[in-house]
């Protein structure tokens, strides 16, 4: 088994490995598709994988796509030999389908203004849309088991004055007519292309921030199931530095 030298703190995966051992043997032997994989979640997410891998003696591989692999890892150059990561150069509306089988699949691509310069607007939105519909193609081609699409918390709208909480029924929405919610407008699109998938079994977890405790919150956004799966409403909220036990609890709770 190939040694792993994380770059992040021990501790904080060994946390999340003691939170979610229950998860890990249900994918020995499984590969995983990941988008997203060098963003904020996606560094935890592999560095977690890797971490379990080794700790629990785990066959388990993943596919991560990304448009420019090498700058990545640059900056965390101690992934770049890692047996279990099989890096796949490509733009996630339009990368070519990997022959191998994938397992389970996780869409935590998205676009955001933070680059310099920004990203065009259409080009954001299309990256949430037409990134989301094409990896949808490929769960559908690959014949995975599940996908996981992540969401936010940022398609209810504006919260109104005079609710302290938004039901999960709440039908609000951003203002469709203004540019700067395109974030917020293309991840319902990404929502209703999950509805329109009705053949994969995937489920939609939407991320937002609680500013008065500083926690990640996720909950459970939508189900696409061929057959109905019964989950009820959760919230998982912990400290922002352990948000990957958050993201690999929702995996389990999803079946993967």
């Amino acid at each position: 088994m190939q040694t792993h030298s994380p770059q992040l703190p021990s501790a904080d995966l060994e946390h999340i490995l003691s939170h979610t051992a229950q998860l890990w043997p249900q994918l020995d032997g499984k590969r995983l598709f990941i988008t997203g994989g060098t963003g904020f979640f996606g560094i935890w997410l592999l560095e977690s994988l890797l971490h379990a891998r080794q700790k629990l003696g785990l066959d388990l591989q993943a596919t991560v796509l990304s448009r420019a692999p090498e700058i990545f890892l640059q900056r965390y150059p101690h992934l770049a030999d890692q047996a279990a990561l099989n890096w796949l150069r490509g733009n996630v509306q339009s990368f070519d389908f990997p022959q191998q089988k994938h397992h389970h699949i996780i869409h935590a691509a998205t676009e955001t203004y933070v680059r310099t310069p920004p990203t065009p607007l259409l080009e954001q939105f299309d990256t949430l849309v037409q990134g989301t519909r094409r990896v949808l193609d490929f769960a559908r081609h690959s014949a995975a088991e599940n996908v996981l699409i992540t969401s936010s918390g940022a398609i209810y709208g504006p919260q109104p004055p005079a609710l302290t909480h938004l039901p999960e029924h709440y039908c609000g929405g951003p203002d469709c007519t203004q540019s700067a919610l395109l974030y917020a407008e293309g991840k319902r699109c990404t929502e209703l292309l999950a509805a329109l998938y009705a053949g994969l079994l995937a489920q939609a977890f939407r991320a937002g921030h609680d500013g008065r405790t500083g926690h990640l919150l996720f909950w459970p956004a939508i189900a696409l199931v061929a057959s109905p799966i019964a989950y009820q409403n959760i919230t998982f909220g912990f400290q922002a530095s352990f948000h990957l036990q958050m993201l690999f609890s929702i995996l389990a709770f999803a079946g993967i």
